[in-house]
């Protein structure tokens, strides 16, 4: 069956436009594509740089206020979660100070001596300890701001000083220790002899 030449005709215009309007349309659709493309990545990079500038004020906030540093956790919705650590003070880090007296003149053995002490701000407990061991807590006056604690000698003390240790301890357990000597007799002194028996 032998087809009509104009339908032949027909059929192949139609196939040339389709070709055509192709060979049209697909760079329209190209640059279609590009444009959207930029502008998805033009917005990812907004967002993105949003997300930054919420990040940095937290930061330096917090090393402003003196806390250190710590991992902080970006959610979708631009909030910064994370935990401030505080860095300890100067006070917490280093022991504190302390001055330490006794009586300046000789003591006599059995008598009770008060020693007295100053402590910095930070001090919380001072202690007072012998050559034996022995141990014996200060009390604080608030009226004359000193710690003070009272002490036997020991009747059998045979040396000419007696070394007394006074620990000053902060609540953060940072300590310090100083001693004070209490003088038994002179130096050079000598122990007193006994006196022969005389002949009756």
């Amino acid at each position: 069956m032998n087809q009509n030449p104009n339908t032949q005709e027909s059929q192949r215009d139609d196939r040339l436009f389709f070709l055509k309007a192709a060979l049209v349309a697909t760079p329209l659709l190209i640059a279609l594509a590009a444009l959207g493309c930029g502008e998805h990545k033009e917005k990812a990079t907004a967002e993105l740089a949003n997300h930054e500038t919420a990040v940095v004020p937290v930061q330096q906030g917090a090393v402003g206020q003196g806390a250190a540093a710590t991992p902080t956790t970006l959610a979708s919705d631009g909030v910064v979660t994370g935990v401030a650590e505080t860095t300890p003070s100067a006070e917490e880090t280093l022991p504190p100070d302390i001055v330490a007296t006794g009586p300046e003149s000789v003591v006599i053995p059995g008598s009770v001596v008060t020693i007295a002490a100053t402590g910095s701000t930070d001090v919380t407990s001072v202690t007072l300890t012998d050559r034996a061991g022995e141990k014996t807590p200060f009390t604080y006056d608030s009226e004359s701001n000193l710690w003070q604690a009272s002490y036997r000698v020991p009747l059998r003390a045979n040396t000419e000083k007696l070394a007394l240790g006074v620990t000053a301890t902060t609540g953060a357990n940072r300590y310090k220790r100083v001693w004070v000597f209490l003088r038994l007799r002179d130096e050079g002194a000598k122990p007193a002899e006994a006196a022969p028996d005389s002949a009756q």
